[in-house]
């Protein structure tokens, strides 16, 4: 009987060791879940990251194709300007092309003008 109750005994402490593996493979098992969600969740941040970078990326082409449409509407309009002041007789306008805003911060420089000389009335004595 001496063998059986060391049998017995042996056979418990297995069955103990096995329930405190299974214990342990569970709790491994979960760690990997919550580690695999976090890894989807930081992908996924990543792409939104990738959505919004693009997004800018396209916000910064077309504000840059919109500043040369700019730039040139106002060089014509420049051009123009000046065309008119040559049909009335006026001084042409100095260069009016404006500072950088980083070159002068808190300066507004403003294109000096000069009156256009009057033209004679056709009626006077």
């Amino acid at each position: 009987m001496v063998i059986s109750g060391k049998v017995a005994r042996s056979l418990t402490e297995i069955v103990e060791k096995g329930r405190q593996i299974d214990t342990l493979v569970a709790e491994v098992a979960g760690a990997s879940r919550e580690q695999s969600q976090g890894v989807q969740q930081i992908n996924e941040a990543v792409v939104q990251m990738d959505r919004v970078v693009q997004s800018n990326a396209a916000s910064a082409d077309e504000t840059a194709r919109a500043l040369e449409q700019l730039n040139a509407q106002a060089s014509m309009l420049k051009d123009a300007v000046n065309d008119l002041q040559k049909l009335v007789g006026g001084a042409i306008v100095a260069d009016t092309q404006p500072e950088s805003p980083a070159a002068n911060p808190g300066v507004s420089r403003a294109p000096v003008r000069r009156a256009a000389p009057r033209l004679a009335s056709h009626g006077a004595k």
